[in-house]
């Protein structure tokens, strides 16, 4: 199965192509703005250096969010666009679940670690923020809905038998974290 991944929602326009289960091609620019622009030049890139066209696409997996209004509509868009042309499906994936899953697959062991706490920069004081507990059978499972917390509420998710911290608010909210808390804490550059 050939799938092409779109995410714009938050501080990076990326890209990446999945030929059965392994990326075979990918590119990530950090962005505030210019999503609009970068991204289908991105794609067309990305696709090349696979050897894929998209007439051999099977699906597009889209991040539906939380993040920026602007950048979300861009990845929708491109997305949609892309399946209508191709008569493919199109499947939304939230953008903390997909930090979750980056997080997870970088480390040595993944089930040594549970949870997984998210958070995401939201451009306010809050973070965008949601618990996953990792299983084997399962994969992860969300434990919380996203929620939009200062980090001091925030830190709330994480329970004192420690957690695995990422995205790109882990930072503030790891600092917000006790220091009794922080020795269990393991933070990830997802």
């Amino acid at each position: 199965m050939k799938i092409l991944a779109i995410d714009t929602a938050c501080s990076a326009c990326s890209v990446a192509l999945a030929v059965d289960g392994r990326i075979v091609a990918s590119d990530s620019v950090a962005m505030a703005r210019g999503h609009a622009e970068a991204l289908m030049p991105m794609v067309q890139a990305v696709m090349a250096r696979a050897g894929v066209v998209f007439s051999a696409l099977d699906l597009v997996a889209v991040t539906v969010g939380p993040g920026s209004f602007t950048g979300l509509r861009t990845g929708l868009a491109a997305a949609r666009g892309i399946g209508l042309a191709r008569g493919i499906p199109v499947v939304g994936v939230t953008t903390l679940e997909t930090v979750a899953v980056a997080a997870v697959r970088a480390l040595a062991d993944p089930m040594s670690v549970l949870p997984v706490v998210v958070a995401l920069e939201t451009r306010r004081t809050d973070l965008y923020v949601q618990r996953f507990d990792l299983s084997s059978d399962q994969g992860l499972a969300p434990q919380s809905e996203v929620l939009a917390l200062p980090p001091e509420a925030a830190v709330r998710l994480i329970p004192v038998t420690g957690a695995l911290l990422a995205g790109d608010g882990a930072a503030r909210l790891l600092a917000a974290a006790g220091p009794a808390m922080r020795g269990a804490i393991r933070h990830a550059e997802a």
